[in-house]
């Protein structure tokens, strides 16, 4: 009799080893699923960090990382879209005004083909000088004055 209670733990205990054995690889495969999918999540946004707009994220599921992924992807062609949106006002701005953009202490950080143009100078020797750079006597010292309390106060001029 001690013998069959001895076999009967015994047996009770491997189906309790296999039942968590079971339970362990059924965490470990959800987890790895998860964190797949979570890893193409992670993928896309340092592609879009990056600067691509075309990559999306592939992620099946109809659980809360399938409708991050679903968000990413909308979030991703809504930023497309108005990228495509810039590029077009840019170009047009471009086509017809003379631009360039200098930071807080007067030092242009972009100037457009017109703008290299009119001035006489390379992009690439106006960048980081100082606008001071183009001064002429063909305008007052008010002139530079409003200009610069502009520029200082973040408006455009």
């Amino acid at each position: 009799m001690a013998l069959d209670g001895l076999l009967l733990a015994r047996h009770g205990l491997t189906h309790l080893f296999a039942l968590l054995s079971s339970l362990t690889l059924t965490w470990w495969l959800i987890e790895r699923w998860a964190g797949m999918r979570i890893d193409a999540l992670m993928r896309a946004a340092r592609a879009v960090g990056e600067g691509s707009l075309e990559v999306r994220a592939e992620v099946r599921g109809a659980d809360e990382i399938a409708e991050l992924g679903h968000a990413f992807n909308a979030m991703v062609t809504a930023l497309g879209a108005r990228a495509r949106e810039l590029g077009a006002l840019r170009q047009a701005l471009n086509a017809h005004a003379i631009v360039s953009i200098t930071d807080a202490a007067g030092n242009i950080t972009y100037a457009n083909d017109r703008f290299c143009e009119i001035s006489g100078y390379a992009r690439e020797e106006l960048i980081g000088q100082n606008h001071r750079l183009l001064k002429s006597d063909a305008h007052s010292d008010a002139v530079y004055r409003d200009l610069w309390r502009s520029i200082r106060a973040g408006h455009a001029w």
